[in-house]
């Protein structure tokens, strides 16, 4: 429920707005948030991460190329590092 919570307020630029009214009321009395300030408060650093359809049908289609881009990012890493041995510390 904590990471369930944290989550939510992550996705929403850190607003508590989409909590449950039981949790969204404790945080603001944990932190003596008055009605007034409620609408302007954040809880947490967080994001607009509110993904369109597109992007979520182009985010799954990349899933399958993960392990792919992985693999290439590591050997990539491993050639800079040798070519660079001795001019840059890694």
């Amino acid at each position: 429920k904590k990471l369930y919570d944290m989550l939510l307020m992550l996705r929403s630029h850190g607003w508590a707005k989409d909590l449950d009214q039981e949790t969204y009321s404790s945080m603001m009395d944990k932190y003596g948030i008055d009605d007034f300030h409620s609408p302007f408060t954040f809880f947490v650093a967080g994001y607009n991460l509110r993904s369109t359809d597109l992007q979520a049908f182009l985010g799954i289609r990349q899933i399958k190329k993960a392990e792919w881009a992985s693999t290439q990012r590591n050997k990539n890493h491993l050639l800079y590092a040798e070519k660079l041995k001795g001019y840059v510390e890694f």
